[in-house]
């Protein structure tokens, strides 16, 4: 007698319908605050464009879906070299300064025996 929407067996909806039951029956009871309202709201507004995107996604053409993939680990790939240029860099600013602090400390350990000699 009843049809099952498509949507209706997807794990995201669901999830949606839980937050928006949640949210509802805080707000009948006037339990909830502006801040939390608001926190709730902008759960619930994220899981739609989540579950849109995951949906756009599948319907997508493998083609597509192959660029899309190759742009994402291009990006990771750029984020992963920065980080370790960064952490080089870091190291040998580290090290430079290093040398410069026992430099600096020979230097004053010399003049110290000059002075006392």
């Amino acid at each position: 007698i009843f049809k099952t929407l498509w949507y209706e067996s997807c794990p995201i909806y669901y999830a949606i319908k839980v937050i928006a039951t949640h949210i509802i029956i805080n707000q009948k009871l006037k339990i909830m605050n502006t801040r939390d309202k608001g926190l709730g709201i902008a759960a619930l507004i994220g899981l739609g464009v989540s579950a849109l995107a995951v949906l756009g996604y599948k319907k997508l053409p493998k083609d597509k879906k192959d660029k899309i993939k190759s742009t994402l680990n291009d990006a990771g790939t750029k984020i992963k070299d920065t980080a370790g240029d960064v952490s080089d860099t870091v190291t040998d600013t580290f090290d430079k300064v290093k040398g410069k602090v026992a430099n600096t400390s020979k230097n004053v350990k010399e003049d110290a025996k000059e002075l006392v000699s």
